[in-house]
């Protein structure tokens, strides 16, 4: 990642769980901090991985299908949403 000066990584359909999520973590690279929509009991399908000594990130919402972030670095501000759709027809209608 740092020799393509990558900072930021958005996973979808990750599988993983809270209490694999360390093992994801330390294959990324070392220092990074990670965020994931998963709950106890219930897989992530959504990961974000970031460089904490070139970004920094503001978790606005976190949802089951969706993590919406702002993102800053020394000279900008973006906001980033990552989307996993449901196959859920009940939960379709909610995005």
């Amino acid at each position: 990642m740092e020799s393509n000066k990558c900072s930021l990584l958005g996973l979808i359909e990750t599988k993983s769980t809270l209490d694999n999520s360390e093992g994801l973590n330390n294959n990324i690279g070392r220092g990074w901090q990670l965020d994931q929509n998963a709950t106890y009991g219930e897989r992530s399908r959504i990961s974000l991985m970031w460089n904490p000594i070139q970004v920094i990130i503001h978790i606005s919402i976190v949802y089951r299908q969706y993590i919406h972030y702002t993102v800053f670095n020394k000279s900008q501000k973006l906001k980033v949403t990552f989307v996993y759709g449901s196959n859920d027809i009940g939960e379709m209608g909610m995005l």
